[in-house]
């Protein structure tokens, strides 16, 4: 009886990374989009990820060849010119949160493509407009400071009146020239932001300041919500809308923390009272009386052994509660499980 060799299946060679196949198959549509960016509405995305950092790049097209050709070319320049050429040369699509308050946690957060021409680090002061509050910004990367400023002057009342690229360079401006607030990156190269923003006020007459992080995504930013608050209150707001709570506050009021704070929480009163419910309570029915419960003391900040405490169950009880809570709201954080509670 003859034997027959088994045939040798060679498995296929991995695609390069520098082919546009490889990233055909990583092609993702986003949920959000910048209004300002007409071609990405109904385009394709990537998350290019190299040498330890990731952005996503949109790809201005529907057709899912040109997408991911330019998605290679993305890939091509990042290895051969690096991240910085890279995000000079095309638009990036990032979240931005402005943190509002710290405790409970209170942000606004929106989807924006950067710029692809960035403006120089120090952006020179506009001339007095008595119609607008002058803010300053202060982020290190130049297409997302550049990309703020635009935003900073489409919002109604607001006009963006010095940009720098880091501390050193914002104080030697803003220590003489302080504008109506300053927005300020939470990582910046050369200084921590909260200890920026401690420095400033004791130079600038308590110059008001708002801290902002960057996220590849909100999906990101929700897994990166700091822990330890009472409460969250998130609310996502249009790119041209990045300073909500405070559209409409008379001009002549000087602004504050206290009166900041004031306006934040009139702002989230009238978002969530305005908010349809009917789809949000139809989610909420999925859940059981106990996952209720224990998404109310999520709600408070409460973790998974004060839940148990609280509800006298275990804390592997409480885990199982927590999954079923996530798979029936179709959220992937505690964060965002309590978000859609809040609006519910």
């Amino acid at each position: 009886m003859l034997r027959t060799k088994p045939v040798s299946q060679k498995k296929p060679k991995p695609l390069a990374k520098t082919a546009a196949s490889f990233w055909k198959q990583r092609l993702v549509r986003r949920p959000y989009h910048d209004p300002a960016a007409p071609l990405s509405a109904n385009g394709f995305s990537v998350r290019i990820e190299h040498s330890g950092a990731a952005w996503y790049f949109p790809l201005n097209s529907g057709d899912s060849a040109r997408a991911a050709q330019r998605a290679a070319e993305i890939y091509s320049t990042v290895v051969r010119k690096g991240w910085e050429t890279a995000c000079s040369s095309f638009s990036r699509e990032l979240t931005i949160a402005v943190h509002w308050a710290a405790n409970p946690l209170v942000w606004t957060y929106t989807t924006l493509h950067t710029q692809v021409e960035p403006a120089p680090s120090k952006r020179g002061a506009s001339p007095m407009d008595s119609s607008n509050r002058r803010v300053a910004l202060v982020e290190p990367d130049a297409g997302i400071r550049a990309t703020l400023a635009r935003y900073v002057d489409r919002h109604s009342g607001f006009r963006c009146a010095a940009a720098f690229g880091d501390a050193t360079s914002a104080f030697k401006h803003l220590v003489h020239a302080p504008p109506h607030f300053v927005l300020v990156n939470h990582h910046l190269p050369d200084m921590e932001g909260p200890r920026f923003v401690e420095r400033l006020r004791s130079l600038a007459c308590d110059c008001p300041c708002l801290l902002f992080s960057v996220y590849e995504d909100s999906g990101e930013l929700f897994k990166s919500t700091p822990g330890g608050s009472t409460g969250y209150l998130l609310k996502r707001t249009p790119p041209d809308e990045l300073l909500a709570p405070l559209s409409g506050l008379p001009l002549e009021e000087p602004l504050s923390a206290r009166r900041i704070a004031r306006r934040v929480w009139h702002y989230f009163q009238e978002a969530f009272a305005s908010l349809r419910s009917g789809d949000m309570a139809a989610e909420m029915e999925k859940l059981t009386p106990r996952e209720c419960q224990v998404l109310d003391c999520l709600s408070r900040g409460y973790v998974d052994k004060e839940i148990a405490i609280a509800l006298r169950i275990s804390a592997w009880t409480v885990h199982g509660h927590v999954k079923n809570i996530f798979e029936k709201l179709g959220v992937h954080s505690r964060t965002e499980a309590v978000v859609k509670y809040l609006q519910r």
